[in-house]
């Protein structure tokens, strides 16, 4: 696989400041020289906005539904703050958020598992002006965007550690808690069902401020190094939290005083301790030293040297198992006092843990936040850094780094090649191949596409060889094949692939002829064809629609433009926008039409701005805007990447403009939008016909170039078909060249991806998604362990419609490593894939129908994919009386909302139904009878469970050998033998989505007299037989009950 690295930096500066931007925050100073990887190298600059409120020594959180906040923080003169804001990834805006009920700095945060956030702590301004430690703390909910008061802490802090516990608790551990930075050695817990503190008993060994806190995959939380106080600069010391004991204990220390370091841990359960002040008394200095440990009961060892000594850095675990810290101060410490130099780099540890590679920051920062997108870039936000006359001044752009090892593979098994293709994932995860070949060779569906097992590739001849048609996967997963070219004139023919039995089964025709047209799936389940060259020849105005459920056509209201060699791409609102392409004279277009499904009416939306092209390729950005990629116009190659914009669309918001210009003519390119927001562009041939040898990448948001991506082994002209395959990396073929896969570079090994284990097959709009997996939290938080090196442990859900048109992050609602619930996006219906991302590492994807399909049984509109229940069925659309039609009885679908009131895609225009209640937790409704387990007699104890399902079973404690409870229904059951008499304390839990609950079983198991005579081998008589007989027959079954709420799912 060819390799190399991708970075990509982006930044965003505004006259913020009074003095302005380029004057508060100069250009860093020129960099040392870089140490560079054997990989190729790239840096680009683009817009990665700006905050709101330029801030220093603030909280950074990653939410459930991909978004960061930031909490908090202080002025250049140290004043604290209660602004708050949100950063979007999939569309890079900074939004203003409610403010902090208290204004603090140098506050801890975390996310807890219900999806709100704990803010705690800081430093806030009291009565008399001055800036103190508070105990005050709040929640931010996201869903309403509000904050609320909680319990407070036990003693006032700053400077702390909060970490989220397995079991969903909170370890606020020391900080100081005066305005003398005097630090404390106690530690305490927030329970977030009560949302109160308790002190822990047992203190840590020592005061402790500005230090690491990290859990391990154990779940024991280590703490290491830290401030003291004004008197002594730092400590060495090293101490492990056990949860369930409630107790600190004493690990081996470090090799130097340490703090304003961080902490990350490794993809191989080691701890990597990077930077930070250390070495002396009063006067300590920056350290360049790094320290990795493995584990209790061993001692920490030198790691590799950091180019550059650096302090209040942050740091973030790339999927990769690369090791990234960024900015931070340098301070050293000769004995005419402290100076301090800004670090404007940032470092990259190799992945067998050798060396650093350096690399410069597009701007200087330190006491700033880093946080770990699901996309796999690293946000560096706020800080400050060197201003003028000896000053410092705040940051107030923002920065992306983005690091990859992108390339290619050829695809492993045989397959033909391919001029214009067709290449369709299957929702069962075969791969469906169609288009000419040179030799004619049949179609091919391909078992087994992704991952290092030569696929299975079965050859389909039976497949409708003509070229230039249409293949449109459907609701039920089989696929429509209309269209096709001959003679210069289109045809009529059309098919159905059959997965089942991988079998064609032809169609009745269509009622025109069709070939370089459109085929979109619609919400409800129907099929647009749209234009194309018709059976004279030339363009054509013609449209039908396809009912996959009577498996008939119908003609539909022409297009007011003939066209073909046009783009079509179902909006987030339900309608399809055609864009381009040339009219009956071969004239190119200057206009758009849209198409609403409820009316079957079409609108042109003449731009008189829009540049004439076909033979292109269009994608929706996450704001709902269209970007219009390569193509041609007559002799002309279209170089002009267009943005059009102003949705929700209309003949009276609609505008464009051009973004960028690509380096070199594409026309008919492949292109696939990534899972990192990027579009990966390949192939496309000039206007003599010469295939492309290159690929390059676009910013999904912006359509701006970004650069070269990795380049394909194989040149490819016109025609070649791109598939994202639920890996999540993307199979290539046609245009005249082998098979190939694209790998974005995330570089994670299988056994960190998070798994989809259990998901439903259909589910209505707006009703929470209840899953279940394993390693859904991952393999740790991805963070430098502190409260500006946000912990990313949290499982989200990424939503791609199987088209490849659109994709949205869910919002999670509650968590575990084992389950979650997630609030769904408002997209429109259909077929999607639903992939779990946690720090940035991708799992496996698995197919889901959002809304149910026509024909299922409906209680509400918003059930249906369609939007449309009647008489208790999904259909089509309703009419007014009620009825089912598939004709135009409702007029539109009345988009209104987005997609989260302010969630991570904002797309205008999207449906709002109403959302269901939440699914009820599961708990042991009450107590049973006593009941007796005999020797070799069978025990049966049903399970009396209230709550919503599906429900799962398990058995915890001391589960004797031979007991086991049925999965589904919960029933206990054991047949006890002989050597098995004594007494048993075991745990029966049930979990859904919604929560958990459990209870404590204590079994007697004893033999009844006539066993205990022949079988025991007892005598029968005697006092002491007497007494051991009446003793082994009193079994009793007592339970206790312990139960969990919706927001702790982990056992």
């Amino acid at each position: 696989m060819s390799a190399r690295l991708l970075l990509l930096t982006s930044c965003a500066c505004c006259a913020a400041l009074a003095a302005g931007c380029d004057a508060s925050v100069p250009a860093a100073s020129t960099p040392p020289p870089v140490r560079r990887s054997s990989a190729a190298l790239r840096q680009a600059s683009a817009d990665s906005g700006k905050l709101r409120t330029p801030r220093r020594d603030h909280a950074a959180v990653l939410l459930g539904d991909g978004r960061v906040l930031l909490v908090g923080g202080e002025t250049a003169n140290g004043t604290p703050l209660a602004d708050v804001e949100l950063y979007e990834p999939l569309s890079g805006e900074w939004v203003e958020a409610s403010p902090l009920l208290t204004p603090r700095s140098r506050a801890a945060a975390v996310l807890l598992p219900d999806g709100r956030v704990l803010v705690s702590g800081g430093l806030g301004l009291q009565k008399d002006g001055s800036v103190a430690p508070l105990d005050s703390q709040e929640l931010f909910d996201p869903v309403t965007g509000s904050w609320s008061e909680t319990g407070p802490l036990t003693r006032p802090r700053a400077d702390h550690s909060a970490t989220r516990l397995l079991d969903g608790r909170v370890l606020l551990a020391g900080g100081q808690t005066t305005a003398e930075r005097t630090g404390v050695s106690d530690a305490e817990v927030y329970q977030p069902e009560t949302g109160l503190c308790s002190a822990l008993k047992s203190p840590m060994a020592g005061p402790r401020f500005a230090h690491s806190a990290l859990r391990l995959r154990s779940g024991a939380v280590l703490l290491a190094g830290g401030d003291v106080d004004d008197i002594v600069y730092g400590t060495a010391r090293a101490e492990l939290f056990q949860p369930e004991a409630g107790t600190f204990s004493l690990l081996a220390s470090l090799p130097d005083l340490r703090f304003h370091h961080t902490a990350t841990l490794m993809p191989d359960g080691s701890v990597a301790l990077v930077g930070g002040r250390g070495s002396g008394v009063r006067a300590g200095a920056s350290t360049n030293t790094t320290f990795d440990w493995r584990g209790e009961g061993t001692s920490w060892t030198q790691g590799p040297f950091l180019a550059h000594a650096r302090e209040q850095h942050t740091a973030a675990l790339l999927p990769s198992g690369r090791l990234l810290v960024a900015g931070g101060w340098s301070v050293t410490s000769p004995r005419s006092g402290t100076r301090y130099a800004q670090v404007p780099t940032w470092e990259l540890r190799t992945a067998d843990g050798g060396l650093w590679e350096e690399h410069p920051l597009l701007r200087a920062r330190a006491r700033h936040s880093s946080t770990l997108l699901p996309t796999g870039g690293v946000l560096l936000a706020g800080g400050e850094a060197p201003g003028a006359n000896g000053t410092s001044a705040l940051v107030v752009p923002t920065e992306l780094l983005e690091v990859a090892d992108d390339g290619w593979q050829a695809a492993p098994g045989p397959g033909a090649t391919r001029g214009h293709a067709q290449s369709l994932l299957l929702l069962d995860g075969r791969v469906l191949v169609l288009g000419e070949t040179k030799d004619g060779g049949p179609a091919e569906l391909v078992s087994g596409a992704w991952g290092s097992a030569r696929p299975e590739v079965l050859q389909l001849p039976d497949a409708p060889p003509q070229p230039e048609a249409s293949a449109t996967l459907l609701e039920s997963g089989e696929v429509l094949v209309a269209g096709g070219l001959a003679k210069g004139a289109g045809l009529e023919d059309a098919a159905l692939f059959l997965p089942s039995d991988a079998s064609f089964v032809p169609l009745p025709p269509m009622p025109e002829g069709h070939a370089r047209h459109s085929a979109t799936l619609l919400p409800n389940g129907n099929v647009l064809v749209a234009g194309g060259v018709g059976p004279e020849g030339r363009a054509s105005t013609a449209c039908a629609l396809y009912d996959p459920m009577q498996r008939a056509w119908r003609s539909l209201v022409p297009l007011t433009e003939a066209r073909a060699g046009h783009s079509a791409t179902l909006l987030p609102d339900g309608r399809v926008l055609l864009a381009g392409g040339v009219d009956a004279d071969g004239a190119a277009l200057h206009s758009v039409e849209l198409f609403d499904p409820g009316s079957e009416r079409w609108e042109l939306v003449p731009l008189p701005g829009l540049l004439g092209r076909e033979q292109h390729q269009a994608l929706l950005a996450p704001d709902g805007s269209l970007l219009l990629v390569g193509g041609r116009e007559g002799a002309t190659a279209r170089l002009e990447v267009e943005r059009l914009s102003g949705a929700p669309l209309s003949a009276d918001s609609a505008f464009v403009e051009v973004v960028d210009t690509l380096p070199e003519p594409r026309i008919a390119p492949a292109t696939m939008l990534l899972l990192n927001g990027h579009v990966l562009v390949v192939g496309g041939e000039d206007l003599q016909g010469n295939p492309n040898p290159s690929a390059l990448l676009l910013d999904g948001r912006s359509g701006r170039v970004l650069g070269p991506a990795a380049p394909p082994a194989y040149a490819r002209a016109a025609g070649a078909a791109a598939t994202l395959l639920p890996d999540g990396r993307v199979r290539l073929v046609g245009g005249g060249a082998p098979a190939e896969r694209y790998d974005e570079g995330r570089g994670a090994p299988e056994a960190l991806r998070p798994a989809i284990e259990v998901l439903p097959a259909a589910i209505p709009h707006k009703q929470p998604l209840a899953v279940r997996g394993s390693g859904l939290t991952g393999a740790g938080e991805a963070s430098g362990g502190t409260a500006r090196s946000s912990a990313t442990d949290v499982p989200l859900l990424l939503l791609r419609r199987a088209d490849g048109s659109l994709q949205a992050l869910a919002r999670t609602t509650s968590f575990s490593d084992r389950a979650l619930s997630a609030q769904l996006p408002l997209l429109p219906g259909g077929p999607h894939w639903v992939y779990p991302v946690t720090n940035a590492v991708v799992g496996e994807a698995r197919a889901l129908q959002l809304g149910l399909p026509r024909g299922e049984a409906c209680e509400a509109d918003n059930a249906c994919a369609s939007h449309a229940c009647s008489t208790g069925v999904c259909c089509d659309h309703a009419c007014p009386d009620g009825s089912c039609a598939s004709g135009t009885c409702q007029v539109g679908f009345a988009p209104t909302g987005s997609l989260f009131d302010g969630g991570i895609a904002s797309i205008p225009g999207t449906y709002a139904p109403t959302l269901p209640p939440d699914p009820v937790p599961p708990h042991f409704a009450s107590a049973a009878d006593s009941l007796q387990a005999h020797c070799a007699q069978a025990l049966a104890v049903p399970a009396a469970v209230q709550g919503d399902g599906p429900l799962t079973f398990a058995l915890g404690g001391e589960v004797p050998e031979g007991m086991e409870v049925d999965a589904a229904s919960g029933e206990l059951r054991w047949s006890p033998s002989r050597a098995q008499v004594g007494h048993y304390r075991v745990v029966r839990r049930v979990s859904s989505a919604a929560g958990e609950d459990s209870e404590v079983l204590d079994v007697d198991v004893a033999c009844d007299a006539m066993q205990l005579g022949v079988r025991c081998g007892c005598n029968g008589g005697g006092e002491a037989g007497s007494l051991a007989t009446a003793g082994a027959l009193l079994g009793l079954l007592r339970r206790r009950r312990r139960k969990r709420g919706p927001g702790d799912l982990s056992a």
